[in-house]
């Protein structure tokens, strides 16, 4: 018997000990909106998986989701938010104003790397509060102007040759 609780106490305590040494890696969750398309949803994935393969202490998961807006709304109701959306600022609003983002700025400050200069300024309005808090990082720019009419294709036309 005194062997046999020897053994199981080593047993424990060399357990104990490679579990200590091997911590899991910590987990980022990217929450996605399916509405994006296959294409943004295959970008992230292997984005995630190389990732993944250069990192052991951070590991990227994709959420991907069609009922964005609720399933983001449970996961924060539950304390589990994502760590990274791609909200529009359309669905976010009401998030935002709850104060659920967090405010970029300290980490865009704090960041050596970062170079706000490498960005348009107005690529950030909608995405800055009137305290000055920045909610979202802008991925992308669209230029919204459609000149579907043959009378405002004409103009555009004429604008940009006058430029």
């Amino acid at each position: 018997m005194r062997r046999v609780t020897r053994t199981w106490w080593l047993a424990v305590g060399l357990a104990l000990i490679l579990a200590a040494g091997a911590q899991a890696a910590t987990k980022v969750v990217h929450l996605t909106n399916s509405i994006h398309g296959a294409g943004w949803y295959q970008y992230l994935t292997e984005m995630a998986e190389r990732f993944n393969a250069l990192q052991t202490d951070i590991e990227v998961e994709i959420i991907r989701t069609s009922y964005y807006s609720d399933r983001y709304a449970t996961m924060l109701a539950g304390g589990t938010p994502p760590d990274m959306t791609d909200f529009t600022p359309a669905l976010a609003g009401h998030f935002v104003e709850s104060g659920a983002f967090l405010d970029l700025v300290p980490l865009m400050t704090n960041d050596p790397s970062f170079y706000a200069g490498d960005l348009l300024p107005m690529s950030f309005d909608v995405f800055t509060l009137p305290d000055g808090a920045i909610w979202a990082f802008p991925i992308d720019i669209r230029d919204l102007r459609q000149h579907g009419h043959p009378e405002l294709r004409r103009a555009a036309v004429a604008e940009r040759d006058a430029a």
